[in-house]
């Protein structure tokens, strides 16, 4: 007969502790003793995630400041995910809310932008692949297969306006600028890298997040496609043709 995965962990206990008597382990070892073992792993685990995610955050608020953030966000918000890549995106709200309420010596606002630009960045590097788009398919259909044609950003590409310097950041002298920058985040030979956008350009990636058909967008927009195109942005929705041959 075989043995039951609690037979294998008393079997392992026994091992570990010599006693041949399960029902009489060491206290330490049984498991409502073990429990919090785990929890603290847990959270150090949670905690190394958050560390490693958001790098610029850290270095702003300081290691003891941002651990004491970190582990209140774990204890109100743990993982529901095995994956964590994405775990920590609605952190920059979090310390949004826990600046403003404490003494820390920067905006509340220019936190939570480099809280989403250190999020955004760790998506933006484990994205999907880059996909070409089918340009010479493209230029073959007629006019109206041009128009149903559905595009979308490539999924590395990752928008965020601040009314903050994104592209140096840094604890000194923290300037708000009266109007939006507009930055897209993107990957490039294995690093990522920021730059900025103008609004129209940030604003059409914004629209093509999701697949839209080219006959949808305006005008102005589709005269923006060529050089979306060209400069690697977009690939085509693969249901909208059959493009395996």
């Amino acid at each position: 007969m075989s043995s039951s995965l609690e037979q294998y962990q008393q079997q392992f206990m026994q091992g570990m502790t010599g006693n041949n008597d399960a029902a009489h382990l060491p206290e330490f070892v049984t498991p409502i003793k073990r429990l919090p073992v785990y929890q603290d792993h847990y959270r150090e685990v949670l905690l190394k995630c958050l560390q490693d995610c958001f790098v610029c955050t850290k270095e702003l608020l300081g290691e003891r400041i941002f651990n004491e953030f970190s582990l209140e966000y774990i204890q109100q918000y743990p993982s529901v995910s095995e994956d964590l890549v994405g775990y920590g995106a609605d952190f920059s709200i979090f310390l949004h809310m826990k600046i403003s309420l404490t003494n820390v010596n920067y905006p509340p606002r220019f936190i939570c932008d480099v809280a989403h630009y250190d999020f955004l960045r760790q998506g933006c590097y484990y994205a999907a692949n880059h996909q070409a788009f089918p340009l010479e398919f493209f230029i073959g259909l007629n006019d109206e297969q041009q128009l149903a044609s559905q595009v979308m950003k490539q999924a590395g590409l990752l928008l965020q306006k601040s009314k903050f310097n994104l592209l140096e950041i840094s604890g000194q002298a923290v300037l708000e600028y009266p109007s939006y920058h507009f930055y897209m985040h993107y990957r490039q030979e294995g690093k990522v890298k920021i730059t900025t956008v103008d609004e129209a350009t940030f604003n059409l990636l914004k629209t093509l997040q999701q697949a839209q058909p080219i006959g949808q967008l305006n005008e102005a927009q589709i005269e923006m496609l060529p050089t979306f195109i060209n400069n690697g942005w977009l690939m085509m929705n693969r249901g909208s043709h059959d493009i395996s041959g």
